[in-house]
């Protein structure tokens, strides 16, 4: 297991070391597919291999985005001065060791109307031949000072993956959804 520098291993210590050994050094951080699962830690540099799609790219063929649960009723007074997370930007690239999909989000210009972003949640579609294309919701990752990111380690075999993150706040609305990104698939499953 990791530990942060105090030896409490709590899954919030183990996230900000996550989020330092991406931002402060060249070691590659791997976090599965759930928030929940371990987290591992690798000295190796990470090597990228292939960037998202740079050209626009229509994705008129995928189904619509998951619509977020309704505001509960008792909440509108308390959210009333604060606005709803913003749209962050995502940037994927594929990476060689650990082999997976690195995923990294910020908001450029944070507005200090919106209430302060609780969570996270990724979104994978994937193309596989024969196959309904349906979103899926891969994570959830609590926040963090931005910029965040993660690596995803465990695929399906497809022809290409796109992705999306949404914001949460305290309150429990949910931001827009940042713009959806593509990148190749692999041929072979990672698990």
């Amino acid at each position: 297991t990791t530990v942060c520098f105090k030896g409490c291993g709590t899954d919030y210590c183990r996230y900000i070391l996550l989020l330092n050994l991406l931002l402060f050094t060249e070691s590659p951080v791997s976090m599965l597919e759930s928030p929940t699962k371990a987290i591992s830690i690798s000295k190796e540099t990470t090597p990228e291999a292939q960037n998202a799609a740079q050209v626009p790219e229509s994705f008129e063929h995928l189904p619509p985005l998951p619509e977020p649960p309704t505001l509960l009723p008792e909440l509108v007074d308390k959210i009333r001065d604060t606005l709803p997370p913003q749209k962050p930007e995502l940037k994927v690239k594929r990476v060689l060791r650990p082999k997976g999909i690195a995923l990294t989000w910020n908001i450029t210009k944070i507005n200090p109307k919106c209430a302060p972003v609780e969570s996270y949640h990724l979104f994978l579609c994937h193309d596989i031949p024969n196959n309904k294309l349906i979103w899926k919701k891969i994570g959830e990752i609590k926040a963090l000072p931005l910029p965040m990111a993660c690596t995803l380690s465990q695929f399906l075999a497809s022809n290409k993956y796109y992705f999306t993150v949404q914001s949460k706040d305290i309150f429990g609305r949910y931001g827009p959804f940042c713009d959806i990104k593509s990148i190749p698939g692999f041929s072979e499953n990672l698990t």
